[in-house]
């Protein structure tokens, strides 16, 4: 009897086909961690006269209920108070600003969602996912470290992404939320799983192949609650919009998260820009929904 590996390549994807499309403008593939790319756009940011402020969080959010405001392009029906944070105790500030329009770019667990009641729908099953960085030691023989993998194993479905400097992030499935020990909020405690316990169950889906690291080559890492849901709408009273985690949540096995997110902002952007520079109606921006749920 012939004993086939635990593991075993079933397919690949031809990333080379896709970035040689005539409108690729840059014909290689680059994996980078977000703080890098989010490096870059900081810069971009600067380089256009924009100052980020941190820290700093809203602390409420208002919207004009006139319909004559709310249409009129030049009008600023937006009220949100931020709150300035210092490490130094009682040196908070408060400032109101009003805007003319809001993009809520907040992630997952949106403030800015949340405030306009703007309900998530989709799966009711959460499930618990683990993600590790970490640097293989040169023992380990998985031939593909160099590459974005993923391995469906009985017992676990893991994505493995290339890092700087040896480095490579493993996501680990971890189950359905509900099977977990709950916390005081109600919530699946992750606070049991450690490092130990997502390299235990990586280091089993590998087999035959093995890999090997020590506690001092892993740099970080996470256990968090994820579903697959999307917002039941994208804009509250054509002012206030919320893009990426705000209004998709998404498991990591399909690599969509950023990218789409990143989507999201380019497709509201160009719309948001011509609407303030005063070079078109408001009526592109009516678009935004239509298209990112396509």
């Amino acid at each position: 009897m012939t004993l086939l590996p635990v593991v075993s390549r079933c397919a690949s994807y031809p990333f080379i086909a896709l970035i040689n499309e005539p409108t690729a403008r840059h014909k290689h593939a680059i994996t980078h961690h977000q703080g890098f790319i989010e490096g870059l756009f900081l810069s971009g940011l600067g380089d256009a006269g924009v100052t980020v402020e941190r820290p700093c969080r809203p602390t409420s959010l208002e919207l004009s209920s006139s319909e004559d405001e709310l249409k009129d392009p030049a009008s600023y029906p937006v009220k949100i108070v931020l709150e300035h944070l210092s490490d130094a105790p009682g040196t908070h500030s408060f400032e109101m600003v009003r805007a003319r329009f809001l993009v809520g770019a907040d992630g997952a667990h949106s403030w800015v969602r949340h405030t306009l009641g703007i309900p998530m729908e989709g799966d009711s099953t959460d499930r618990v996912w683990g993600a590790i960085d970490f640097t293989p030691l040169p023992s380990s023989d998985f031939p593909h470290w160099r590459n974005v993998a993923t391995v469906n194993a009985a017992d676990a479905g893991l994505v493995l992404i290339p890092r700087e400097d040896n480095k490579v992030r493993v996501y680990v499935e971890l189950g359905v939320a509900n099977e977990f020990e709950q916390d005081e909020r109600g919530r699946p405690d992750t606070s049991k799983i450690t490092a130990d316990k997502l390299l235990d169950i990586s280091k089993r889906a590998f087999k035959p192949y093995t890999f090997e690291t020590t506690p001092d080559k892993v740099e970080w890492y996470t256990a968090y609650i994820i579903g697959q849901r999307v917002a039941a709408r994208f804009c509250d009273q054509g002012r206030a919009f919320i893009v990426g985690d705000a209004c998709h949540t998404h498991l990591p096995k399909g690599g969509q998260g950023m990218n789409v997110s990143i989507n999201d902002g380019h497709n509201l952007a160009w719309k948001l820009a011509y609407v303030v520079k005063g070079w078109s109606p408001m009526a592109p921006l009516d678009t935004y929904e239509a298209e990112r749920r396509k």
